[in-house]
């Protein structure tokens, strides 16, 4: 329903070396992050998967003060992005 009703697209330019690390940001975003979140941590559009390297997903520590999202985002296996929890 997300795909159809929200017109999403996820478009990879180029392949990533997996022998890397990368940060990647998505900002501006508006008040939640619902783009990357859908494009990236769910199957929507291929997901992480599409971007060919082992990825783990951060969100700001606000977003897990908000008790519904906060539910969202530790199902799609999103971690707090405070400091002691990406090292």
């Amino acid at each position: 329903w997300f795909k159809t009703r929200l017109s999403l697209k996820l478009q990879i330019m180029d392949r990533l070396n997996p022998d890397k690390k990368y940060i990647v940001v998505a900002h501006p975003h508006g008040v939640l992050p619902m783009g990357a979140t859908l494009n990236l941590v769910t199957d929507i559009n291929g997901g992480a998967d599409a971007l060919g390297i082992p990825v783990n997903f951060v969100a700001a520590s606000l977003c897990f003060y908000l008790p519904l999202y906060r539910d969202l985002l530790l199902g799609g296996g999103l971690l707090d992005a405070s400091r002691p929890h990406v090292q």
